[in-house]
């Protein structure tokens, strides 16, 4: 859920807002004259923001490139000494 505090409350209860972020599951929007600044978060949600984060650091050419090699090798990279496997043509 997602609640919307001012700077005035914040001052007023930082304490309490704190621990409704962190153990009450809400995101906090900190608002200042009605125009959204900033947000609390609790540790849980910050660790899912890093880890989609890091997913997004690799470009995504090579994601595809990495999603070919596992897909044609098996689920192993293809290398030298992995060529893959082939579907053999029954034409032959």
């Amino acid at each position: 859920m997602e609640v919307q505090v001012s700077i005035g409350e914040l001052k007023r209860d930082l304490s309490g807002i704190i621990n409704q972020a962190a153990y009450g599951k809400e995101r906090i929007v900190i608002v200042s004259r009605g125009k959204p600044k900033a947000a609390m978060i609790s540790l849980e949600d910050l660790e899912q923001l890093r880890r989609i984060s890091h997913y997004g650091q690799e470009p995504q050419a090579a994601w595809l490139a990495r999603a070919d090699a596992l897909r044609e090798g098996n689920g192993k990279p293809l290398t030298a000494s992995n060529p893959g496997t082939r579907r053999k043509s029954w034409s032959n």
